[in-house]
């Protein structure tokens, strides 16, 4: 039985819908199909860029024939950068990192050594590219990144418009640099981790939980009537507006802070038992 005080979902995909393997289990599809099928709006909210989320949105059933134009709803990508309209495809809404506040952050991470992944709209450009790099770009799906030897001549030259800056680094490297740029770059950019292995920066006003207020705006539906389902740092924004923030079981413990309720592990289904359990069934 559907619970008709939730009418938008967002959903997080890495860590939340599936793993490294990319693999969306059948209990979450199913779970997900009824959702839709019941009246519900799904989106997806995620740091992955918008062909990517397409493609998801395509084999979750959330475009027609599987359900009527009226109801397929905008998502969310580049952590809250892009709002994306997958029937005109157009975005909503984009929240450009400022193309001089990303050419401090590049020249701070070249002094560290580091390499860099900029994502414009349409394209990723990469500079000084480790092995790191490639998986991340392979686990990400992305089309043919541009690996340029200046990424800030790029920028200048070409008037690229950045969207995110990512950094790959292992876990325990990745936690230092976050608190790094945090510490250097204060409340000028946001600064944020998807992935054990992911740091990210963009725009301060580029949040899954700022995009998903706009989004909910957009199709007149209150913060008190949505469910946002996330597992890491960049989904504490969205599960702290979010009538029903729901943090994954295996989540750290900020995110749990952030959320009202905590579901299932992904390995046990995290996002079907929340929406079970709280879009369609009775709620605690």
């Amino acid at each position: 039985m559907k619970n008709p005080l939730v009418e938008l979902i967002a959903i997080d995909l890495d860590g939340t819908l599936y793993a490294m393997d990319l693999l969306i289990s059948e209990r979450n599809r199913l779970a997900i199909a009824a959702a839709r099928d019941a009246g519900i709006r799904v989106t997806l909210a995620t740091g992955r860029v918008v062909y990517d989320v397409v493609d998801r949105v395509r084999e979750l059933g959330l475009l027609p024939p599987n359900l009527p134009a009226s109801q397929v709803t905008p998502i969310i990508s580049y952590q809250g950068g892009v709002v994306y309209d997958l029937l005109t495809e157009r975005p909503l809404l984009v929240q450009h990192l400022d193309a001089a506040l990303a050419i401090r952050v590049i020249r701070l991470l070249r002094r560290l050594g580091q390499s860099v992944n900029m994502h414009t709209l349409t394209e990723t450009y990469r500079e000084n590219a480790r092995p790191l790099d490639t998986m991340y770009a392979e686990k990400s799906r992305l089309v043919q990144p541009h690996d340029v030897p200046d990424l800030v001549a790029a920028i200048s030259a070409q008037g690229l418009q950045p969207l995110k800056i990512v950094i790959v680094n292992e876990p325990d490297a990745n936690h230092a640099l976050i608190e790094m740029l945090r510490a250097e770059f204060g409340s000028l950019v946001e600064v944020t981790r998807s992935h054990a292995y992911f740091c990210e920066v963009t725009s301060l006003s580029a949040t899954k939980g700022v995009a998903l207020a706009f989004l909910a705006q957009q199709l007149g539906i209150a913060r008190e009537r949505v469910m946002a389902i996330g597992d890491n740092w960049n989904d504490v924004s969205m599960l702290h507006w979010a009538g029903y923030g729901v943090a994954m079981g295996h989540a750290d413990e900020q995110v749990k802070a952030a959320a009202s309720y905590v579901t299932e592990t992904l390995a046990n289904d995290g996002v079907a038992h929340a929406i079970e359990r709280l879009a369609l069934g009775e709620v605690d």
